[in-house]
């Protein structure tokens, strides 16, 4: 029982990581399109 539960505790620890670096990847090109559109914004107006 023990084991399994820290297989389990593994496994979702795992994901989370797998998670962050997905959502960073996702976030990133957003951020960055969002910066730009920012500034070209600030430059055009």
């Amino acid at each position: 029982m023990l084991l399994q539960l820290v297989q389990l505790s593994n496994e979702v620890g795992l994901d989370a990581d797998r998670f962050v670096v997905y959502s960073l990847e996702l976030y990133t090109p957003i951020l960055e399109l969002t910066t730009y559109g920012l500034a070209t914004a600030a430059v055009v107006f």
